[in-house]
């Protein structure tokens, strides 16, 4: 999934999955990558410092060793 917010704002999601006991699909990784231009007159600006806020970066989230309905 890829989102656009105007002024060429970009976020991406990339979910992977992996199926369980041939009948769970569960995911395996979840990716993110943003990167948005931040005016400096903004809400954001005005409460966090400049240094503070991320402007480019990404987010990846890995699962493992599941045990479904289980115990």
């Amino acid at each position: 999934m890829e989102a656009f917010r105007p002024k060429e704002e970009r976020s991406k999601l990339t979910v992977e999955s992996v199926v369980i006991d041939e009948k769970f699909v569960v995911p395996s990784r979840i990716f993110a990558k943003f990167d948005f231009d931040q005016s400096t007159d903004s809400l954001n600006e005005k409460i966090y410092s400049p240094n503070r806020m991320p402007k480019k970066g990404t987010v990846e989230l890995k699962y493992s060793e599941y045990e479904v309905n289980k115990g």
